[in-house]
């Protein structure tokens, strides 16, 4: 075996993955290859000493080397696969949301109604506006319930949000994601808050929370957080109390 030869190999490979002018790899090169600027027997001495002291190093470069290609040869067999998310009918297909309600649904359109009653205007919070976006879905679930309802997007200018909403003021239900009302926003015309899915952030929580539990508010606020018993969001739930220090 031409230890020298595959020394340099592994030094180059080594050289190319880190620093291509790294002095110290150029100079074991150099000694392992053999450099013509100080001909004579000194020279073939101090080279054959330099190979000496390198070739312990140099088994190891070398190893690097080949592990290095290894994992690169892995690399560009890996094939990423992009499926296209599951298709939900019961959430697409407005035809389908009568009978397939879900109980949180049937539980929010009662809650409405009752709330409506009692002249009180109802903010229903949710989380996945994204791109499982269920504000349509609820809002349909709420109208075919009798109640009227909007639903504020995120295309709604920032600054134009608060006019956007006096101009519904007279709606039973506004539905909204929590991150859209957290700051700037006076919604006292609503005394009742649903959050339909949690908001992890304490933060935006607390904002949100807020933006009807303020000053000109006439009302007592009535705050309810609709979560499924023994679900991950009322384990979340439970687990709010002591992050913010409460509990």
């Amino acid at each position: 075996m031409n230890f020298a030869g595959e020394a340099s190999r592994a030094c180059l490979k080594i050289s190319f993955l880190t620093d291509p002018a790294q002095p110290a790899v150029e100079k074991g090169l150099a000694c392992l290859q053999g450099s013509g600027e100080h001909p004579g027997g000194a020279v073939k001495a101090e080279r054959s000493v330099a190979q000496s002291k390198l070739r312990g190093d140099c088994h190891v470069l070398l190893e690097a080397a080949r592990t290095a290609q290894s994992a690169a040869g892995k690399r560009e067999k890996e094939v990423i696969v992009q499926s296209p998310l599951m298709p939900l009918p019961a959430v697409l297909q407005k035809q389908l949301i009568e009978s397939n309600l879900l109980p949180k649904e049937r539980w929010l359109a009662s809650f409405c109604q009752s709330e409506k009653t009692q002249r009180r205007q109802v903010l229903v919070y949710v989380r996945q506006t994204g791109t499982r976006d269920i504000q349509e879905r609820i809002e349909t679930v709420l109208k075919n319930a009798g109640l009227r309802v909007i639903t504020l997007y995120s295309s709604v200018d920032p600054r134009k949000r608060e006019a956007w909403i006096d101009r519904h003021a007279d709606v039973d239900v506004l539905i909204t994601n929590p991150r859209l009302v957290a700051t700037g926003l006076d919604l006292v015309n609503f005394a009742s808050v649903v959050f339909a899915e949690v908001e992890y952030s304490l933060y935006v929580l607390w904002q949100a929370l807020r933006r009807v539990w303020r000053l000109g508010q006439t009302q007592p606020v009535k705050a309810v957080f609709a979560v499924y018993k023994d679900a991950m969001e009322a384990q979340a739930l439970a687990l709010m109390p002591r992050r913010s220090g409460r509990g």
